[in-house]
């Protein structure tokens, strides 16, 4: 039911601050929509601090034809996680 729902948003459109909360559902549970991950995106609202799910990490790592206002938004993001990896193997090779 998810998926269908899912399906038309995208097809429609739609990224309004209301949609947020199904496209999280839906990365959220795994479901593999074409599309998906730059709908949630373009869905969460710039006023508030989330934690991304490490998969739209990941899709967003390589080069997904992401317009640069997105890279601009996700590359601090990447960024601290690289350094806190760095971080992590050197207190391991201790």
């Amino acid at each position: 039911m998810l998926e269908v729902l899912i399906v038309h948003m995208i097809r429609a459109g739609i990224t309004d601050k209301d949609s947020f909360v199904y496209y999280e559902k839906a990365v959220l549970r795994g479901i593999r929509i074409t599309r998906l991950y730059e709908f949630y995106m373009a869905s969460i609202r710039k006023d508030i601090s989330i934690r991304l799910p490490k998969i739209v990490l990941m899709y967003f790592t390589y080069d997904s034809g992401v317009n640069y206002t997105w890279k601009s938004y996700l590359l601090p993001i990447l960024c601290i996680i690289k350094s806190s990896i760095r971080m992590y193997m050197n207190l391991m090779s201790i």
